[in-house]
């Protein structure tokens, strides 16, 4: 029940309520035969329809199902396996093929909710202390129907709309979990096609809402008395553990390449390929193109909703899927046309390895040390120092996320290893942007659906006991017609990608409802590094003076070397040489003779500055050492030196291809040649750091040639949200002639 019906909450019992409720269950044929009801197990068949709340995809199942009180089983097929469903009334579970999970205790509850707030309630007609209560009147289908207010066992109202004609239960409302995307939403049964079984009525279909919008539909052909029935077929089938997991952890080593998790896998013993390790997929996925080496693909009609869409899928089972070194027999997979997979660099993967899979395991990431690990699910050893991060089941309790805040606003945010990029959906956080997004890339789902984005760096994000400053957020443009829908443009749902995690170590407790991180000592002084560099550099935007940001990170650099935090100091001293580097187009001719010396230093200082860095096995530290060198050979350099500036920019894109600053280099070097990659290129530093203060001004002042005065409002709404007391951008207006070199 929603806010609007808040003085329903205040109702009070009445005889006339009572009255109501007696007329309600003589419909039913009376307390006794309700109650017999509870005692039969009885078996149905049909169908049930899902429809996903985020897309609208739509999936078809034919269904068996059993139930006696408020247990339940329902058996499906899902893409050639066998799912069941179970609820023994207090733990609900999951069999998939031969895999058994419990599910997680809020969509035990959720079960739980749907038994105690549905038709059951009427039970309590027979209970003296019963609360009963009369609601607003409520049109149903065209008919002017009474509401009768009921408090379940949990202390809440749930409303029943009675048909004025049968008496019969023909909508009920309470409020629950929307477990595709994990949100608190005001459910709704519409009940109808009643017919009499075992002495009493019931209704043969039943369509779910969630806030309104329809979530299945389930029909019945017909029902059978079960004799003899044990309840044992109520309960969660014993698990049967995974041998190799009693020698330890499975370790498998992964690339990260496009802020993608790639790990090597054999399918059916043949040789290794690429997989994504995505907890956003609900299912495991393989390219279509790719499966064919693998065996025939069963057609199918299921859909899946995807990042910007959905995809339609066949279904294959392989003979073996290999992990590490541990091999998974006769695994069912969905095949689909991931056209997606092309934009990656390096070889490409063949698929994405899901949560069906993911979830029988205690899943870690390593992204520091680039492996992961696959442990047994009931053994989890919580560090000392772990930052644990409660979740809440989603995508049909697959999925995680976790509950946060943006800025102070409430936000629900997705875990997604699958995703290279954060992402929210403009109208989620509509208050907190003030000003219109600066188009400056696009995303795509494994559909290959691209979508126009923008990106924003908030002030902070909040989820649990951790609080993240600057966090960037791709940011979909609101839903308008003809933009596909999917968990990017439509979806209430943001995402917490790659980009987010791989700063923690990362352990996935599907089990236990959580997420535990924790932090290298080595990442903390990276990080604090990375902000004195940005105070430094923030100075010399200020101030314009090259000398005094180059000595700061001189000393900086020392001060690192002397903590032995190399990469940081690497870092530091090529950005110490570029500012030094900056004085040579103002050098004065009266001190030529100085000029190789001080050419010559600025040389030392990046050698020394790679060797520190290589040194370290940093791959960031590499690549931003590598990237600044470049961009000193192609802004700085007298002559400038392009040659040398791509030896440097494609080692460094070998070492970390997403990097703000290998990207600049890329763009500085596009831009001497004029190519027309260029604008792309500062667009996907803007994508990666919105705040970017070169490649904001480089957007400037092409708007200012082109005299796109659409496009300088927007590059200066994002100079003045993220530099509003720097003195070049407080002297700019709309329209203003304003350029920073």
């Amino acid at each position: 029940m929603d806010s609007k019906d808040s003085k329903e909450s205040l109702a009070k019992p009445s005889p006339q309520a009572r009255k109501l409720a007696e007329k309600v269950v003589d419909a039913y044929g009376g307390i006794e035969k309700i109650n017999n009801l509870n005692e039969l197990m009885y078996k149905a068949k049909g169908t049930i329809k899902e429809s996903s709340m985020i897309s609208g995809a739509e999936n078809s199942f034919e269904c068996v199902l059993y139930a006696r009180g408020d247990k339940t089983r329902v058996e499906l097929n899902i893409l050639g396996q066998s799912v069941i469903t179970g609820y023994n009334g207090t733990l609900s579970w999951v069999k998939q093929g031969e895999n058994v999970f419990p599910t997680d205790p809020t969509t035990a509850k959720h079960i739980q909710l749907e038994v105690e707030h549905g038709l059951k309630l009427l039970e309590q007609i027979g209970e003296r202390n019963s609360f009963f209560a009369l609601g607003e009147p409520q049109t149903i289908n065209g008919k002017e129907c009474q509401s009768l207010l009921i408090r379940a066992s949990d202390g809440k109202l749930s409303r029943f709309c009675i048909d004025p004609v049968t008496n019969l239960v023909i909508r009920n409302e309470y409020t629950g979990t929307d477990l595709e995307q994990g949100l608190r939403t005001v459910k709704a049964n519409v009940y109808s096609d009643y017919r009499s079984a075992f002495g009493t009525q019931l209704p043969y279909t039943t369509i779910e809402y969630n806030d309104g919008k329809k979530s299945s539909e389930t029909t019945l052909l017909n029902i059978e008395l079960v004799t003899g029935g044990n309840d044992s077929m109520f309960e969660m089938p014993i698990e049967t553990p995974i041998a190799r997991l009693k020698q330890g952890p499975i370790k498998i080593p992964f690339d990260y390449r496009a802020n993608e998790i790639m790990i090597k896998s054999k399918i059916n013993g043949k040789s290794d390929v690429s997989l994504i390790l995505d907890t956003g997929a609900t299912t495991t996925v393989l390219n279509a193109a790719d499966a064919t080496a693998y065996g025939i693909a069963k057609s199918s009609d299921y859909k899946m909703t995807t990042g910007s869409g959905t995809i339609k899928t066949s279904y294959i089972t392989l003979s073996s899927l290999g992990l590490g070194d541990l091999t998974l027999n006769n695994v069912p997979v969905a095949v689909s046309d991931l056209p997606g997979f092309q934009e990656l660099p390096g070889q490409k993967p063949v698929g994405i390895i899901g949560a069906d899979i993911l979830r029988r395991f205690l899943v870690c990431i390593d992204y520091e040390n680039r492996e992961v690990s696959l442990s047994d699910p009931h053994d989890v050893k919580v560090p000392d120092d772990a930052i644990i991060l409660p979740t809440e089941p989603a995508l049909g309790a697959a999925g995680l996320v976790v509950q946060g805040k943006l800025e102070g606003q409430p936000i629900t945010l997705l875990v997604d290893t699958g995703a290279a990029f954060n992402n929210v959906s403009e109208h989620l956080v509509k208050k907190l942007i003030k000003s219109s997004l600066l188009p400056v890339g696009k995303v795509e789902g494994l559909d290959g659906q691209k979508i126009s984005i923008g990106a924003v760096m908030f002030k902070n994000l909040k989820i649990g006991p951790l609080t993240v400053q600057n966090p960037v957020f791709s940011v979909a443009p609101e839903s308008v017609s003809g933009l596909p829908k999917g968990i990017i443009v439509n979806g209430a749902l943001a995402i917490l990608g790659n980009p987010f995690w791989s700063n923690y170590k990362l352990t996935i407790d599907y089990r236990h409802q959580r997420l535990l991180l924790e932090r290298s000592k080595r990442g903390d002084q990276f990080e604090e590094a990375c902000s004195n560099i940005d105070s430094i550099e923030e100075k010399y935007w200020r101030n314009h003076d090259a000398a005094s940001a180059s000595s700061l990170l001189r000393e900086l650099s020392k001060k690192l070397e002397q903590r032995n935090s190399m990469p940081g100091s690497a870092i530091s001293l090529a950005k110490s040489a570029l500012y030094a580097s900056m004085q040579l187009k103002s050098f004065d001719t009266t001190d030529a003779s100085t000029l190789p010396a001080r050419i010559g230093a600025i040389n030392a200082d990046f050698a020394t500055a790679t060797q520190r860095a290589v040194s370290s096995k940093d791959k960031t530290a590499i690549a931003e050492v590598l990237s600044t060198n470049a961009i000193y050979f192609l802004k700085y350099s007298m002559p400038p030196n392009p040659v040398s500036a791509r030896l440097l920019l494609s080692s460094a894109m070998s070492n970390a291809p997403t990097n703000v600053s290998v990207s600049l280099g890329c763009y500085w070097l596009a831009k001497q040649m004029k190519l027309k990659s260029a604008r792309q290129i500062v667009d996907q530093v803007l994508m990666i750091q919105p705040n970017n203060w070169d490649a904001l001004w480089e957007r400037y002042n092409e708007a200012k040639i082109q005299a796109n005065t659409h496009d300088q409002m927007l590059i200066v709404d994002q100079l003045k949200r993220y530099y509003s007391s720097i003195p070049d951008v407080e002297a700019l207006s709309t329209a203003s002639g304003a350029s920073v070199n």
